[in-house]
This record gives structure tokens, sequence and C-alpha cells, in this order.
């Protein structure tokens, strides 16, 4: 079983604000290198056994640039699916609340898209097994949809708390496994 794992938030994105998007394959964005860098400084040499992405080029990007090693993608990590919203503005989607309406209640769903609760359900499937795993240190490369639903499971709080835990761009959130079981040991928010 593994001892420590940290969750890693990609850097931003080259999309405009107010564009909601979640399982787009969106390239990341003109600061990358300058944010990468700043990660690596962040991680004080913390060097995983492990490292899982996302398969969206977003996170794939982030974790060949930030760890020199194999890189597992794993297809239950992609962001929360906003169905026929992805790509859109949130003024052209109309819904009171915007990105929050989906925080109001974690079982609302975008058309054709998912909920948070059932994101949530997801990423936990994913969860179980990465946790098991015989490699002591694991790195995440993923979202922030996904690090809300992990920190949702692993300190037992309710999803829609969850949005409090405001991780930016390279943000992270890091665990380690004690004899009571997963504790949050480090949560470094990122910057705008």
């Amino acid at each position: 079983m593994a001892k420590e794992i940290i969750f890693i938030r990609h850097s931003s994105l080259s999309v405009p604000r107010g564009i909601c998007y979640g399982f787009s394959n969106i390239d990341v964005s003109h600061n990358f290198a300058n944010e990468a860098d700043k990660l690596q400084r962040n991680l004080n040499g913390f060097k995983p056994d492990l490292v899982i992405s996302s398969p969206l080029q977003r996170c794939v990007k982030l974790a060949a640039r930030t760890f020199d090693s194999d890189l597992e993608i794993n297809q239950g990590l992609k962001e929360v699916n906003y169905g026929d919203w992805e790509g859109k503005s949130w003024e052209e989607i109309k819904v009171k609340g915007d990105n929050l309406w989906m925080y109001a209640n974690t079982s609302n769903q975008p058309p054709n898209g998912e909920s948070f609760a059932e994101l949530k359900d997801r990423v936990v499937k994913q969860l179980d097994s990465i946790l098991n795993r015989k490699e002591d240190k694991i790195a995440v490369i993923c979202h922030g949809g996904v690090i809300r639903s992990v920190l949702s499971h692993l300190l037992k709080t309710p999803l829609e708390v969850t949005r409090s835990y405001h991780i930016h761009y390279t943000g992270f959130v890091k665990f380690v496994n004690t004899k009571e079981g997963w504790r949050l040991s480090e949560l470094n928010s990122g910057e705008l």
C-alpha cells in the first residue's frame, strides 16, 4: 500500500475565462513553462515511484515536464463531463450560479454530461485501486474536480463543502498513510 500520494492540478489553459470546459482536451497556456518550474520548486524534491495522469493533454504535458518517470494514463481521472455545455460560455448556458450551480446540488447534471456526484463515484473507483498500489510515493496529475472528489472521500467531507478548498493551477494536495488512515499533510493552493 502507498505511503504518500500527491494530487496535482494541471497548469493554466489556452481558453478564455468564462468558458465551460471539463472533458475538453484543451492545451496549456503560454505560461506553462513558468508554472511547471514553480510547481517543481513547491514540490520540495518530492520524487514519486509512480506517476499517474489524466489522459487530457494539459495533465500529460505537466506530468512529463515535472517528473522524470514512466507515465501511467488513467481514463477515469478526467475532469467532469459537462456534456452539451463543453466549450460554451457560462453566459450562453444561462444557469443560475454559473458553474456553482453544480455545487448547489451535486446531483445537478448538464445535458448529456455528468453530475459532480457521478464524477466523485468515478474518481473514488480509481482512487481505491491507486491507494492500494505497491509503490511508496505516487503523484497524480489531474483536475480541480478530481481533487475535490478525493478531498471529499478521504476527509469524509460532503462534496459541496470542498468548493472552499480552492486549488489553483499547479496547486496540489498531499496525503500520507498513517496508522489512523489517510491524512492530509499538505495543501498548496498554487497561484492564480
